[in-house]
């Protein structure tokens, strides 16, 4: 047969396969790795203007900001002094000390450990969403 003129005992009758996926997936990688290497990261997407919220702005304010500015998170700084009452952002050009960033998931994972969700389980739905409504509002202006 062809696999008995092609093959010999002592080699797997898949090992010519192995070897042409093994020198493809090598082509491959190298390919990907020349594109890493080369692209650089200002290519990818043009540049936006960066959302940088200040520590004093509420949860309300951050969550309106992301929302309209259809991001995730943000940076946070330290207000300038005497900036805390005005808007929730800073001018990205102004210098400010940087705090972190805060994301959608810290938020909400910070509202939800304000409930003792065993107990939230067992109200009923249009309850629970008064509840939740509530908790939210005041959560809000933290």
């Amino acid at each position: 047969t062809v696999a008995d003129c092609c093959f010999t005992s002592e080699q797997p009758q898949d090992s010519t396969v192995h070897r042409y996926i093994s020198m493809k997936t090598e082509q491959h990688a190298s390919a990907v790795r020349q594109l890493l290497v080369s692209t650089r990261v200002s290519s990818l997407k043009p540049p936006a203007p960066v959302a940088v919220l200040k520590d004093t702005a509420t949860v309300e304010q951050l969550l309106e900001v992301l929302a309209d500015k259809k991001i995730m998170s943000a940076p946070v700084v330290v207000a300038p002094d005497g900036d805390a009452g005005q808007s929730p952002l800073l001018d990205a050009q102004t210098p400010a000390d940087i705090l972190g960033f805060i994301d959608i998931r810290d938020v909400l994972n910070s509202f939800l450990a304000e409930f003792d969700m065993a107990a939230l389980d067992e109200v009923k739905l249009l309850q629970r969403m008064r509840i939740l409504e509530e908790k939210g509002a005041a959560f809000g202006q933290c």
